[in-house]
């Protein structure tokens, strides 16, 4: 006669040991998928800062640029404000022929 027990419960094992087999690599599968995704968003955020710090040291270059050429000419104007006035006064205080 057949005895349930005795014959299914072999396959029943193997039935249960390939599904936890399976659930165990697709968990691991996802904690992979998890830990580059996790990679992934700190080379981006990496990439950002770069990105960030170029853009701060290009901006600062301009701005160094800008302010130099500021100062540049502010000081060539007053030279030449200041020239201008000495030439006025050496014009003013030299003798009259």
């Amino acid at each position: 006669m057949f005895d349930f027990d005795l014959e299914v419960k072999p396959i029943l094992e193997v039935l249960i040991g390939k599904t936890i087999e399976q659930s165990l690599l697709e968990v691991m599968e996802e904690e992979e998928l998890a830990g580059l995704r996790a990679q992934q968003v700190v080379s981006l955020l990496k990439w950002d800062l770069r990105v960030f710090q170029y853009r701060c040291i290009s901006f600062g270059s301009v701005c160094l640029r800008r302010t130099v050429m500021l100062n540049w000419s502010k000081h060539r104007d007053y030279r030449n404000k200041k020239e201008g006035a000495t030439k006025k006064r050496f014009k003013y205080s030299s003798p009259a022929n």
